[in-house]
């Protein structure tokens, strides 16, 4: 038998909401609560109340955030790659100066 997915009760705009468990009980209120931000941001810029739109754009600029920290990660990976790619080129030559051939060991 599946086990239910676990969830924490919380609000999320002006709704009261079960939310599922995202790692940890603190961490899915610490999201939530970074979404009830979002959406207070969103409501004073636009100095009206409408949840559903809210909603959507808060969504929308959470996966914008994804996207820009996924690019950035990808990013900095590729430049992670290059700098070790160096590295091991200096290690080789630095292995082919340092070890005779066999033919000068058995001198």
């Amino acid at each position: 038998m599946k086990e239910a997915p676990r969830t924490v009760e919380g609000v999320l705009g002006r709704a009261r909401v079960s939310v599922p468990l995202y790692r940890d009980a603190e961490t899915t209120r610490e999201i939530a609560a970074r979404v009830n931000e979002r959406l207070g941001e969103i409501e004073e810029a636009t100095g009206r109340v409408d949840t559903q739109a809210f909603a959507l754009i808060a969504a929308y600029m959470f996966a914008a955030d994804e996207d820009r920290m996924t690019r950035e990660r990808g990013e900095e990976t590729q430049e992670l790659l290059v700098r070790l790619d160096k590295v091991c080129t200096a290690l080789r030559g630095l292995a082919d100066e340092t070890i005779l051939p066999e033919s000068d060991q058995r001198r």
